[in-house]
């Protein structure tokens, strides 16, 4: 048999393995496809049973922080999915101490409500700030404390904000965190370019440790500087036991008079006015001097009256 016959044959059995491996593929596939369109079809027409809901505890309310418990009851039915017209009563089952009350009372005359108009009511009757109240209460917090402090108030007044005014964006948040921050935490804040919350908080953060090491040094240093050391002992001195025939013997010191050279009383001397302070005040006149030289006349007229010519002067004896 011709070589090319043969690979001919070979190709042809090939083929066929290849056709019957792809019928069989695609015989499962349609099988699958049908099973997923009669189920499809089968929830729609609401033949099949609900789903199981997980174990998980549906949020208890007793009137305090009402749009906290609203978000968690959300949460549950979008988790947990529960028919619309049977929200309400199932949210009424966890109800407790004042919102209980609170419900026997308001669902009576009614008999139904639907979800977004129970949530509303909830609101009124037990929510101590509407939505514009809210919304400024938040664009009036600052930081009183430390930023961990503020930022878990600012969380706080966000969701509630959030609910009212979906629009509002992260820019808008952003922004209300850095404008609610101290002075000197906020200018370290805006050098950096901050795109969004958790960027913001993280700066707000490492800038308070920061400034926090900086005033710890800095007072550090001025205790060091200011306050004097009382650490050292003073010093004592050691004296060896002589024994107890030591007699201790007090030396006499003779004192011996001490002169001082006398020395004449000299007035202070007039301050010194530089070259600036020269006019301001006249220069006082010298006085003429006076001579120890007596004139002609003086002298004889001192020498015929036996007079001295000066203090301590003795004249000679006659005879």
């Amino acid at each position: 048999m011709p070589r090319s016959v043969k690979n001919n044959q070979l190709v042809e059995v090939e083929h066929q393995e290849v056709q019957e491996v792809l019928g069989t593929r695609l015989a499962t596939y349609d099988v699958r496809m049908a099973s997923i369109e009669a189920t499809m079809g089968d929830m729609q027409r609401g033949n099949l049973p609900p789903p199981r809901l997980p174990k998980l505890p549906f949020p208890r309310f007793n009137g305090d922080d009402p749009r906290g418990w609203v978000r968690k009851a959300e949460q549950y039915f979008d988790l947990c999915p529960v028919h619309e017209d049977y929200k309400v009563f199932y949210a009424s089952v966890h109800f407790d101490a004042q919102a209980e009350h609170w419900y026997a009372a308001y669902i009576k005359p009614i008999g139904n409500v639907d979800w977004d108009s129970f949530v509303r009511d909830v609101y009124a009757r037990f929510s101590s700030l509407t939505g514009v109240s809210v919304l400024g209460e938040f664009n009036k917090l600052h930081q009183m404390g430390t930023v961990d402090d503020y930022f878990n108030r600012f969380e706080a007044l966000r969701a509630q904000v959030v609910q009212e005014f979906d629009y509002l964006d992260e820019s808008y948040f952003c922004m209300s965190f850095i404008g609610g921050l101290r002075p000197e935490i906020q200018s370290r804040v805006e050098q950096f370019e901050v795109g969004n919350l958790t960027k913001a908080i993280y700066i707000a953060r490492r800038e308070e440790v920061a400034i926090q090491n900086l005033l710890r040094s800095h007072k550090s240093w001025n205790t060091a500087v200011t306050t004097p050391n009382y650490t050292q002992t003073p010093y004592k001195p050691t004296f060896t036991n002589p024994g107890p025939s030591y007699k201790p013997t007090t030396p006499t010191i003779t004192a011996k008079p001490t002169t001082f050279p006398h020395i004449p009383f000299k007035p202070p001397a007039l301050p010194y006015t530089n070259s600036l302070q020269k006019g301001l005040l006249p220069t006082p006149p010298r006085p003429p001097p006076r001579s120890n030289q007596l004139s002609t006349e003086e002298h004889q007229r001192r020498m015929s009256q036996g007079l001295c010519f000066r203090p301590l002067h003795s004249l000679p004896l006659n005879g």
